[in-house]
């Protein structure tokens, strides 16, 4: 189901970038930033 979204995102940057979406964007940076300090 995440596939189906980031080749959505993919086809269309920056279009229909909901707050839900930028949340997502956020954590999984920060997971990756965690994931690098640890």
């Amino acid at each position: 189901m995440r596939m189906v979204e980031r080749q959505r995102k993919v086809e269309n940057p920056g279009e229909g970038m909901t707050l839900v979406d930028h949340l997502a964007e956020l954590r999984r940076r920060i997971m990756i930033i965690i994931g690098t300090l640890l």
